[in-house]
């Protein structure tokens, strides 16, 4: 049987590079208060996964939700700074993110080929927007910073 859900603890403070890399059944992760770092890769290619919320994060790291081809809704809190590089690249369901009003940093790629993201609100602390990092969002009609 395949791994189809994850609840963080509420001690647990950083998800490792490549921890839960390639779970295709993971369909939910329920991320406690207490992590404060996604790494790279964390989740790269659960193609199950529908929903992300992180509350407390204050960074994603490269690659971290690349190529998880179900992903439709992200929330981020408020605390969260950085999405690194190619972080939701890929995600082609992907038509729904809230970013915090913390966020100020986009890397590289972060939502490259996110074919489905139609709207993004960028909160006004954002000083960087990495290369073509909404580059091959086919149907995005308007960003607002």
């Amino acid at each position: 049987m395949a791994l189809q859900s994850v609840k963080i603890g509420k001690n647990v403070t950083s998800i490792g590079s490549s921890a839960f890399s390639g779970c295709k059944k993971l369909k939910a992760v329920a991320m406690g208060k207490a992590v404060k770092s996604i790494g790279s890769s964390a989740f790269r290619g659960c193609t199950g996964l529908k929903t992300v919320k992180i509350e407390r994060a204050v960074s994603i790291g490269a690659g971290a939700f690349q190529s998880c081809a179900s992903l439709k809704t992200v929330v981020t809190g408020s605390r969260l700074k950085t999405i690194g590089s190619n972080a939701f690249s890929g995600c082609k369901k992907l038509s729904s993110i809230t970013l915090g009003k913390n966020v100020a940093s986009l890397g590289v790629k972060a939502f490259y080929k996110c074919t489905a993201l139609k709207k993004v609100t960028l909160p006004a602390k954002v000083s960087k927007v990495g290369k073509q990092a909404f580059d091959g969002c086919k149907s995005l009609k308007s960003i607002t910073i």
